[in-house]
C-alpha cells in the first residue's frame, strides 16, 4: 500500500477510497506487539500524506485522529525500537505537512512529547534526529499554537543537542535539518522565544559557522536561522554576543546574500 502511496498521488486517492487507511489502523491495533507491522503503517501513513494534493474531504478521511492515535501509542510502546521511532516521526510530519485537522484533535503536547523523548533516548541514530528535528520543524512552522507547544516542551533544548553533536562528528546533512527546525521555532512576527536564546541557539549557529567557513551549504543554512533568531532587541543581542557579526561577515566573503535587516542592525 505504501508502494502506491509514494509520491503518486492517483494511488493515494485509490487507496483512500478503497479504505486503506481504515484497514491499517486497524491492523496496526491488532498488532499492537509487533514493532515491525506498527513501524511498517506510520510508513505507510507518511507516504499517504507526502503524496499531496489530497483534497480536504480526503485528509480528514484518511488522516484522521485515529491514525496519530495509533502512532503515538506505537511510539510509547516501542521506545526503544529507534526504526520505529523514526518512521512515526516521518508520519506525524507528513500529517502535520499535509494540513490534517488530526494533529490539533489529539492533543498537541501527546505527540510533540513522543518525538522529543525518541530524540532523547537515540542520541546516537541520525535517522531518529534527522526525522524528529524535521517534524519539529514542520510543527512550529504550521502555527503558533503548535510552535509554542513546541517550546513549552523543551524543543529547542533537544534542537540544541543536536546541532552540537551534529557539529561535533560532522554530520552536515543532520546539522542543516537542526537548525532549519530552530530557525521555525524562532520565528515569530516580533521576538524571538527566549526558550531558543535560553538553550544557547545563537552559540551553537555561531559555532558552526565558525567551524565549516568553507560550506556554503551549511552557511546558508546558519545565516537562514540567525536572521530569524535576531528579530527584536533579546535575539539581536544573542546573535551579537555570540559573535554573529564576525560570522555573517565571513558568509559575506563567499558571497552569500545575508539578511539586510540582520546585517544592518548588527553593524
Amino acid at each position: 500500500l505504501a508502494a502506491l502511496c509514494q509520491e503518486n498521488p492517483t494511488g493515494s486517492a485509490r487507496v483512500c477510497a478503497a479504505g486503506g487507511p481504515v484497514v491499517v489502523v486497524e491492523a496496526m491495533r491488532l498488532q499492537s506487539t509487533d514493532g515491525l507491522a506498527i513501524e511498517r503503517g506510520c510508513q505507510f501513513f507518511a507516504a499517504l500524506a507526502a503524496s499531496v494534493p489530497l483534497d480536504d474531504g480526503q485528509v480528514r478521511t484518511c488522516l484522521c485522529s485515529d491514525v496519530v492515535e495509533v502512532i503515538v501509542a506505537g511510539m510509547l510502546r516501542f521506545e526503544s525500537n529507534a526504526g520505529l521511532q523514526a518512521a512515526s516521526c516521518w508520519a506525524l510530519r507528513e500529517i502535520t505537512l499535509a494540513g490534517s485537522r488530526a494533529v490539533y484533535d489529539v492533543e498537541p503536547s501527546s505527540w510533540i512529547t513522543r518525538i522529543i523523548g525518541a530524540m532523547a533516548r537515540h542520541k546516537s541514530k541520525t535517522a531518529v534526529l534527522q526525522e524528529g528535528c524535521q517534524a519539529l520543524g514542520a510543527a512550529a512552522e504550521q502555527d503558533e499554537e503548535l510552535r509554542h507547544t513546541c517550546l513549552r516542551l523543551g524543543a529547542a533544548d533537544s534542537l540544541v543537542i543536536v546541532l552540537r553533536v551534529a557539529c561535533k562528528h560532522g554530520r552536515k546533512g543532520l546539522f542543516n535539518h537542526g537548525c532549519q527546525a530552530l530557525g521555525c521555532l524562532a520565528a515569530s512576527t516580533d521576538e524571538t522565544s527566549q526558550a531558543v536564546l535560553n538553550a544557547g541557539g545563537p552559540d551553537a549557529v555561531v559555532q558552526a559557522m565558525r567551524l565549516y567557513p568553507q560550506d556554503v551549504a551549511m552557511q546558508e543554512v546558519c545565516l537562514g536561522t540567525l536572521a530569524r533568531i535576531g528579530r527584536g532587541a533579546a535575539g539581536l543581542s544573542a546573535v551579537s554576543q555570540a559573535g554573529g557579526f564576525a560570522a555573517v561577515q565571513e558568509a559575506r566573503s563567499l558571497g552569500l546574500v545575508v539578511d539586510a535587516e540582520l546585517l544592518q542592525s548588527l553593524e
